[in-house]
């Protein structure tokens, strides 16, 4: 993860202005500001590529690593839904249905992500760079998390209510296998 977010910052500093990029003596220098500012687009195209895919059908579900299943509550019901005729193809149209509502819900997001990515300081970008694999995804995971629930989990509710799944809603459905 860190070699790619540096091709893209290396990549994005190319496109800088010459002067920029050398001092007076001719060495290579980058400005902190330069190198935060690189970091900044590096991040925001990603986040514009990743919400792109997010929202196109199987953005979720056609991801195994991404794809949302029934929360361990459901074990119960999962679990012994083979005893009921179709049960398991039940259990696929909700976990099919959430997936499709999450991929609905996932067209709203970009801004979220962008305003914390321009608002992150000097000393942010720097113990990103400096920091562990991770400290991209533990920056934009703490700067943005309120917000993402506060967007996702109406959004959501209103995507369940939809009729994604041919004529019927991801609620409908959950309702069916409940009943059943």
């Amino acid at each position: 993860m860190r070699k790619w977010r540096l091709a893209i910052l290396f990549s994005t500093l190319l496109l800088s202005s010459c002067d920029e990029l050398f001092n007076d003596d001719n060495d290579f220098f980058l400005s902190e500001e330069t190198i935060i500012e690189g970091l900044k687009e590096a991040l925001v195209v990603g986040t514009d590529s990743a919400t792109n895919q997010l929202s196109l059908t199987n953005g979720y579900y056609g991801n195994a690593a991404l794809k949302i299943l029934l929360p361990p509550e459901a074990d119960i019901i999962v679990n012994n839904i083979s005893l009921i005729p179709g049960g398991d193809i039940l259990i696929e149209n909700i976990i099919l249905g959430i997936n499709r509502s999450a991929e609905d819900a996932a067209k709203e997001v970009a801004p979220i992500f962008v305003s914390a990515i321009t608002s992150m300081t000097i000393m942010d970008g720097l113990s990103i760079l400096n920091g562990t694999n991770d400290a991209a995804t533990t920056y934009l995971k703490n700067n943005t998390y309120s917000d993402l629930f506060g967007l996702y989990q109406p959004k959501l509710q209103t995507s369940l209510d939809k009729k994604l799944l041919g004529n019927v809603s991801t609620n409908s459905l959950w309702s069916d296998l409940v009943s059943q």
